[in-house]
């Protein structure tokens, strides 16, 4: 687990140039010349896109507003924004034919959940220390998107064929996800007390 400022810095920058990178491919409209679809933004990937770029550049310049601070005490929302996104990586994965034909799928769906799970286990310090309600408080990043996905179905249809809101499976549906979903931010959480574990024990042996 690397705390090296310079590497750190640079390892988040490229985490932040990778999603915001997919996000805008997500809103590009098909390619140059294409209109922006800013109604991309109402699908979870593109949301989760979008955490995992504002946390990564907000935690690159922290320190310059920080008195060279590399990261807070704590990682909540870095934890949290890094299993959000691996959860896109499994829903396209098992539900949604997991197509990478695209840069954008590639990114969102790929390159960045895995990008931020190598950031959570190995970079930085904060992520050894969280309490147990962490993994709770996660799962309010899901329960605020259930109004955006309900509004969106409400204009466009389904964004997701296997959650359809006003069938009689909408709700059981909803609820074995938030609890699959509560299972992969325990785990994360899980993994950062292990290495808090972990460093705490190199630190005795040296």
């Amino acid at each position: 687990m690397t705390s090296s400022p310079a590497i750190v810095s640079l390892w988040r920058a490229l985490l932040a140039v990778l999603a915001w990178t997919g996000v805008w491919w997500g809103l590009d409209g098909g390619g140059p010349g294409g209109s922006v679809g800013w109604f991309n933004l109402a699908y979870f990937t593109q949301v989760c896109g979008v955490l995992v770029a504002a946390t990564a550049t907000g935690a690159l310049l922290r320190p310059l507003w920080r008195r060279g601070e590399i990261e807070a005490r704590y990682g909540v929302v870095r934890g949290g924004v890094a299993a959000c996104s691996m959860l896109t990586l499994i829903v396209f994965a098992t539900l949604l034919g997991a197509d990478y034909s695209t840069g954008h799928s590639v990114l969102l769906h790929l390159v960045v959940p895995l990008v931020a799970l190598a950031d959570w286990l190995f970079v930085g310090r904060n992520q050894t220390a969280l309490p147990f309600w962490v993994p709770f408080a996660w799962l309010a990043v899901p329960l605020a998107y259930l109004p955006i996905y309900l509004w969106a179905s409400g204009h466009v249809g389904p964004l997701y064929g296997f959650l359809l809101p006003g069938d009689p499976s909408f709700v059981p549906i909803a609820a074995v996800m938030l609890a699959g979903f509560l299972a992969l931010f325990l785990a994360y959480w899980g993994l950062g007390r292990l290495q808090g574990v972990m460093v705490r024990r190199r630190e005795v042996a040296s």
